[in-house]
C-alpha cells in the first residue's frame, strides 16, 4: 500500500470520499501528492493549536481538528501551487458535499417524498443539523407552502477559517452548499446570502438559506423589482422514486422539531 493510500485510509474525511479527492491532488500536485497530503495533516494540527477549540476535549473540538485539514490544504495549496490553490479547494469542498449530501438523500430516501415540506423537514434533520451542523446555530424563520427559510446565526466552518487566518475559505464552503441545496426541492427557487440591513461585522456570520415556491418567488421578485436575474437557481429531483423509508421527524400540532444529534434541537413552526 503507497504512502498517500495510507494516509487516505487514516483521515476520515478522505477516506469516506473514495478516489475523487486524489485525483483533485493529483491534478494540483502532481505525482507529489502524497507528501502535499502529509504536509498539510502536518499543518492541520499545528493549526488547531492555534484555534479557539486549542485544550478543548468535546465533540466539537474533536470535529474541529478532523475538519482543520481544509484550510491546511488550503494553505499548502497557495504556497506551492497558488496558480490551482482556489479552483482545487473549490473542487475538493464540492466533492466532500457532493458525498454528504448524496448519503442524506439515499439514507432519507429524499427521493420517495413528494411532499415539499415534509421533504424539506427531512433534509433540514439530516442535512443541516448533524456531522458539524450539529455545533451551529440555526433557526427557521420561516416554514409554509411557498417559502422556507433558514437563518444561520453561528457556523463552526466560518469560525475555523478565521481562526486558521483564510476567511475566504468559509465562502467558497459557502458557494459549494448552496449549489446543492438548489436540488433539494423540486420546482422551489433557492437562493443564499447576508440577510439585508446586515452589518459589516455581522457579514460572514449570518446566513440565509431560503427555498420558494416558483410561482411564489416569481411574485416576490415582481415586487421588488428583481426580474429574472434574481431568481438563482431552481431545485432539482434528487434522483429516482425509491422505497418510503424516510428520516424520523416528530410533528407536533403543524410543527416539526428536529434534535442536532448534540443534545439540542430546532424547533419550525
Amino acid at each position: 500500500m503507497t504512502m498517500g493510500k495510507r494516509l487516505f485510509r487514516r483521515h476520515a474525511v478522505f477516506h469516506a470520499l473514495g478516489s475523487e479527492p486524489r485525483s483533485i491532488l493529483m491534478r494540483a500536485y502532481g505525482r507529489g501528492w502524497p507528501l502535499a497530503l502529509l504536509r498539510a495533516l502536518v499543518r492541520a494540527r499545528r493549526l488547531f493549536r492555534r484555534t479557539r477549540w486549542w485544550r478543548r476535549g468535546d465533540v466539537e473540538s474533536r470535529c474541529v481538528r478532523s475538519l482543520a485539514l481544509w484550510p491546511a490544504l488550503y494553505l499548502d495549496l497557495r504556497d506551492r501551487r497558488p496558480a490551482r490553490a482556489d479552483q482545487a479547494m473549490r473542487d475538493l469542498m464540492a466533492a466532500a458535499l457532493r458525498a454528504e449530501t448524496e448519503d442524506v438523500a439515499r439514507h432519507a430516501r429524499l427521493s420517495a417524498i413528494d411532499d415539499p415540506a415534509h421533504r424539506w423537514h427531512v433534509f433540514y434533520d439530516r442535512g443541516f443539523l448533524r456531522g458539524f451542523g450539529a455545533f451551529n446555530e440555526s433557526e427557521c424563520l420561516a416554514v409554509d407552502a411557498d417559502r422556507f427559510h433558514v437563518r444561520v446565526r453561528r457556523c463552526l466552518v466560518t469560525e475555523l477559517a478565521c481562526d486558521a487566518g483564510v476567511p475566504e475559505l468559509a465562502q467558497m464552503f459557502c458557494d459549494q452548499r448552496a449549489r446543492l441545496c438548489r436540488k433539494i426541492v423540486p420546482s422551489y427557487t433557492f437562493h443564499a446570502g447576508a440577510p439585508s440591513g446586515t452589518s459589516p461585522s455581522e457579514r460572514g456570520t449570518t446566513c440565509d438559506y431560503v427555498w420558494e415556491r416558483d410561482d411564489a418567488a416569481e411574485t416576490s421578485c415582481r415586487a421588488q423589482g428583481c426580474g429574472e436575474s434574481g431568481r438563482r437557481g431552481r431545485g432539482g429531483s434528487a434522483g429516482e422514486r425509491g422505497p418510503d423509508d424516510v428520516a424520523s421527524v416528530s410533528r407536533d400540532g403543524g410543527n416539526e422539531e428536529h434534535s442536532n444529534g448534540n443534545g439540542g434541537s430546532t424547533r419550525c413552526a
